[in-house]
């Protein structure tokens, strides 16, 4: 390479077009942005902590996605309780406690609670310790109210 070379030079007309034009595009760009950046009113929603916002209007996948993590700590020491001697949770990491859910369909808690809304919760990701100090793994399920943030029921059963 020959680092003689001179960088090329533009003639003096080049460089007043090109601060003219920039002297107008920078302008109309930065109105055009703030036209378009203009908030409009977000449209009118379920609120935060409403029964259709918890609920997703009875999508299920969603408003399991927005309850479970209050759902695993508020169910996991009451299904604990249930155990006469240690417990052990076997899952892995951050797997969650739950890997089923569904709307409660139990006659009782439908009565009381209406139709899509609470979540019953299932998973098989625990053991508890018998008599004889062996662990045997447990089914358990929760239902739980997305809107209250409480535990109405929960069961466990040998798996």
């Amino acid at each position: 390479m020959n680092s003689n070379r001179k960088p090329k030079e533009y003639p003096a007309w080049q460089w007043k077009m090109a601060k003219i034009v920039w002297a107008i595009v920078l302008p109309i760009g930065a109105i055009l942005l703030y036209l378009g950046s203009k908030n409009e009113p977000a449209p009118a929603g379920p609120k935060r902590g409403s029964l259709a916002y918890e609920t997703c209007e009875g999508d299920i996948d969603c408003a399991q996605s927005r309850s479970m993590s209050d759902a695993s700590v508020e169910c996991a020491p009451q299904i604990e309780r249930l155990a006469r001697y240690q417990v052990r949770w076997t899952n892995e990491g951050l797997q969650p406690i739950f890997q089923r859910w569904r709307w409660s369909e139990r006659y009782d808690i439908v009565q009381k609670y209406g139709q899509n809304r609470i979540i019953e919760y299932a998973g098989d990701t625990l053991q508890f310790q018998n008599g004889f100090g062996a662990f045997r793994r447990m089914a358990y399920e929760c239902d739980y109210d997305p809107l209250a943030d409480e535990v109405i029921a929960y069961r466990v059963n040998e798996f």
